[in-house]
């Protein structure tokens, strides 16, 4: 069966990792707009993964930071960047990242769950009490971030400014979580987690109930799943191995998005 055609127009940012030098860039997959980098975080460091909130006019943006005390950090583009967003040409709205202001993650209890607020002085927040965090999505107002050093799924009510915490330590995935996805308007609720730190690492599910399932094995490969992202509606979703570099392109035999309905699931 000859693989399905599709076209990457999915993600424009990327973060780099490179202590205080790494930023977070705005790139075009179809090399026609030269790479250039935002301002949604303040100075150098080692960023994971970007999300954003778009309920409103314009949306939030949020991004990770994959270090033992970094913050999540939470950028809110100014009147220049609002302005710059509701122009018609697609290609004119990248200037919507490039001026801002900047909050920080205040988690109010270490406990499993509590409130939450924006500070806006990084020094002010508790990037500790969720260390390296890694993945992050947001889906009709929640927010979803992992702690890969905690093993910890961050579930934030951007609306309540509440927030719970579990453990994605369950059968197969017994390593640290990394970048997560979910699918918008998924009637299913599966939140896909890849997975780091050992040489068995996977693509895991995560139902609306909590319960975990694994959707694919890395056997054969050692290193972990990264660079997980869906195309064509939730049609196409492609999966790297970070070691060797190689990028893999899935999609279901029975012609279905990944939001549809799943049968014969497995739990650990």
């Amino acid at each position: 069966m000859n693989p399905p055609i599709f076209s990457i127009e999915c993600y424009r940012i990327s973060c780099e990792e490179d202590d205080n030098s790494g930023r977070v860039w705005q790139t075009d997959p179809a090399g026609n707009i030269a790479s250039r980098r935002t301002e949604v975080v303040a100075e150098g460091g080692n960023y994971e993964s970007f999300a954003y909130d778009d309920r409103r006019t314009v949306p939030d943006f949020f991004t990770t930071e994959d270090s033992s005390d970094g913050p999540l950090v939470h950028f809110i583009p100014d009147s220049a960047g609002r302005a710059c967003y509701n122009q018609a040409n697609p290609a004119a709205r990248w200037c919507t990242l490039e001026s801002g202001s900047y909050s920080y993650l205040k988690l109010n209890s270490n406990g499993n769950g509590g409130t939450f607020e924006w500070v806006t002085k990084k020094n002010d927040a508790n990037g500790d009490d969720y260390p390296n965090a890694e993945g992050i999505d947001v889906v009709d107002g929640i927010l979803y971030f992992v702690s890969k050093t905690d093993k910890k799924l961050f579930t934030l009510d951007l609306d309540q400014m509440t927030y719970n915490r579990t453990s994605t330590v369950s059968g197969a995935f017994n390593l640290q979580p990394d970048q997560l996805k979910t699918i918008v308007s998924d009637p299913n609720g599966i939140l896909y987690f890849c997975e780091d730190g050992g040489s068995g690492c996977d693509l895991h599910g995560r139902d609306n109930t909590g319960k975990y399932f694994t959707i694919l094995k890395g056997d054969g490969y050692n290193s972990e799943t990264t660079g997980l992202a869906f195309c064509g509606n939730g049609r196409y979703m492609l999966l790297a191995f970070q070691y060797p570099g190689v990028i893999w392109q899935f999609w279901r035999e029975d012609g279905l998005p990944f939001s549809g309905s799943i049968v014969d699931i497995k739990y650990h």
